[in-house]
């Protein structure tokens, strides 16, 4: 098990994800685990995942959280597992639900920052890791990953001191992020820089005519004749 901040357990993602493939949950990791598993160096607190909302999916993730034995952070009233188990649509009903477990802490995010439809939208990139068991690294857990761009446009959007703090760590993400956005901003300015000289020019500079060119005749000092082309003003 890998150690978390102050006052949780040891945070045991392998385990906690064996319990959901258990019970066919069918989810996306995302937060700062789904990022650590992709190769960013981001501090382990606990396990976020985002559920498909589907009720036969809900049925499943509620007898999970049943065998996970799992605990409310925010409120020490009511028995939870009893109220999921009858009912799991409830699960639905909140945007984010903060367990305590045996295996460390479990957050249920349905809607993470950028991604209003969660588990449909980030589902379209995801992709499958094997990660090492933490009582055995010869052996495996299969899980499924949010793709780490994502995970950054989700903690970007999310303004968090914490996640705004964590952006420089997806080191090529968070370069070629920000080369877009600079990009982006100078596109918008000099399309605006535009837009607002075609609405304060006269029309007849916006849209110059060229008049055709017609002959000047007359004499110079000498009295010699000649003749220019000039165009009318």
């Amino acid at each position: 098990m890998s150690p978390t901040h102050e006052g949780e357990r040891p945070l045991s993602a392998t385990s906690l994800l064996a319990v959901l493939k258990k019970h066919n949950v069918q989810y996306v990791v995302v937060g700062s685990y789904g990022a650590i598993v992709q190769d960013v160096d981001l501090p382990l607190t606990d396990l976020d995942v985002v559920p498909a909302i589907d009720r036969e999916n809900l049925k499943h993730l509620a007898l999970a959280l049943d065998e996970l034995e799992v605990e409310e952070k925010t409120t020490a009233a009511g028995d939870i597992r009893a109220e999921l188990l009858a009912d799991p649509a409830l699960l639905s009903a909140s945007k984010f639900w903060a367990f305590s477990t045996e295996y460390g802490g479990l957050d249920l995010v349905l809607q993470p920052a950028g991604f209003p439809h969660g588990y449909t939208d980030l589902i379209r990139n995801a992709k499958i890791v094997q990660i090492a068991q933490d009582d055995d690294p010869t052996q495996t857990v299969e899980a499924v990953v949010a793709d780490v761009r994502d995970i950054y446009t989700s903690k970007r959007l999310a303004r968090r001191p914490k996640d705004i703090a964590q952006l420089p760590k997806f080191a090529n993400v968070h370069t070629a992020k920000t080369r877009e956005d600079v990009r982006r901003r100078y596109l918008q300015e000099v399309a605006a820089r535009e837009q607002h000289l075609q609405s304060v020019l006269p029309t007849t500079i916006r849209q110059p005519t060229k008049l055709p060119l017609v002959p000047k005749r007359g004499t110079d000092k000498r009295g010699r004749p000649y003749t220019r082309w000039v165009r009318p003003r």
